[in-house]
């Protein structure tokens, strides 16, 4: 993560308190690609009995197999590519955004940058903790254990389809807080930079 991700704290999403009524929605937006746990999070998603809904927005080549695996399970919605800012104002329809990255080869050396971009949009944040994502959103977030993989995403799923959504809410901006204050890429670039100067001694 300190190679190659920051976030812009301009680009943050003064998120309204999402006080709506109905089932808790979850969000994804981010590659279709299996290494990114899409295709993990449906499939344990939609083993779930309570109410809620899923919505995906994405893209890639994985698309077919993604519809396929969605078929027409009511209560996953697919939307179209946006553009990341477009993204932002997706996930205020939202309650929580997923993570779903599970351990896969290259992952561990690989941080997910839809880290950052859910960060901006103010929304509370459900991930495993691969590649050290706790380490950059802290205590405010929600993990499930990537090692234990389908019950404890399964697990988190349904404890947060109970949360309050004014919890939710407060998680969120305390996320998104905490991650343009110490995580810009100018203090991402210093970062970097003092990392360079230490190799070289």
């Amino acid at each position: 993560w300190l190679w190659v991700n920051g976030c812009a704290p301009e680009r943050a999403v003064q998120a309204k308190p999402n006080a709506a009524d109905g089932p808790i929605r979850f969000g994804y937006f981010g590659a279709f690609a299996p290494h990114t746990g899409l295709p993990d999070l449906i499939r344990v998603f939609t083993g779930l009995v309570r109410r809620s809904e899923l919505h995906i927005c994405g893209f890639g080549k994985n698309k077919t197999a993604i519809l396929k695996q969605c078929g027409d399970h009511q209560q996953i919605r697919l939307h179209g590519p946006r553009t990341p800012d477009e993204c932002l104002q997706l996930a205020q329809s939202w309650d929580v955004l997923i993570n779903p990255r599970p351990i896969w080869p290259g992952n561990e050396n690989n941080f997910p940058s839809k880290i950052f971009e859910y960060a901006l949009s103010g929304r509370a944040i459900l991930t495993s903790r691969v590649s050290g994502a706790d380490k950059i959103l802290g205590d405010q977030a929600y993990y499930f254990d990537e090692y234990d993989y389908d019950r404890s995403l399964g697990n988190a799923l349904e404890q947060l389809i109970q949360a309050p959504r004014a919890e939710l809410n407060r998680r969120g901006a305390s996320v998104q807080e905490h991650l343009v204050t110490h995580y810009s890429w100018a203090q991402q670039g210093q970062r970097l930079a003092e990392f360079i100067a230490d190799v070289l001694g």
